[in-house]
């Protein structure tokens, strides 16, 4: 997978992540006034792992926007040059 799509899936993750983890939330408060214990514990678990989902994802999309940005900085002679350069936006 090339670096920039794999950024711009961590990007999309990192946006709709939170989207679906309070969705998850609302429908397990829902369920939990109506008495259904068992989905409202199951979809709080859900929401849980979703969270330490978007933590990871996080993670990785800050260690590869430094991979993409030490890869232009390696390929242009080993000077990093400012962040506007032509080297950089061309990829």
């Amino acid at each position: 997978m090339d670096l920039r799509r794999c950024t711009t899936a961590l990007l999309a993750g990192l946006v709709l992540l939170p989207i679906a983890i309070l969705a998850a939330l609302g429908i397990a408060g829902l369920l939990g006034v109506l008495g259904d214990r068992d989905g409202s514990l199951w979809l709080g678990r859900l929401a849980a792992l979703g969270g330490i989902a978007w933590v990871v994802d996080l993670v990785a999309l800050v260690g590869a926007i430094a991979a993409q940005n030490l890869g232009c900085c390696g390929e242009s002679g080993g000077s990093c040059h400012s962040a506007g350069s032509d080297d950089c936006v061309s990829k």
